[in-house]
């Protein structure tokens, strides 16, 4: 049998997270348990919507009625989320779940080392 070994992030990178271990056991659970409650929450913060949601998810695995809706009758426009995101200075994350991505607004990313407060850089 194999052993599991887990390797700890030094401290210095973890306190860069953007949540905590807790917020990340807690954000999960609430996926886990509501997750049209989550991800509604998730795009009401993160994301400028034009019209809202009727319905954050709809699917079916039947054979006879397969299909998967996420978010149905919103609409959005993603170059304007990329534009706010980043003239306010916020670079832009995706976050995923599955097969979702949703667009995130993430301040002072590290991942991005870009200045100036409209960035034209494909780079930034």
């Amino acid at each position: 049998m194999s052993e599991i070994k887990t390797y700890p992030a030094p401290a210095e990178f973890a306190a860069q997270a953007n949540v905590t271990a807790a917020q990340y056991d807690e954000m999960y659970r609430q996926s886990v348990e509501d997750p049209d409650g989550f991800w509604s929450e998730q795009a009401e913060n993160y994301i400028s919507w034009f019209k809202p949601w009727n319905s954050v998810s709809d699917w079916s695995f039947a054979e006879d009625d397969l299909h998967i809706k996420w978010f149905e009758g919103a609409e959005l426009n993603v170059s304007y989320n990329a534009w706010i995101a980043t003239s306010r200075d916020v670079p832009i994350r995706s976050l995923s779940f599955g097969r979702v991505t949703i667009l995130a607004k993430i301040a002072k990313s590290p991942m991005r080392n870009c200045t100036g407060k409209y960035a034209n850089s494909p780079m930034c």
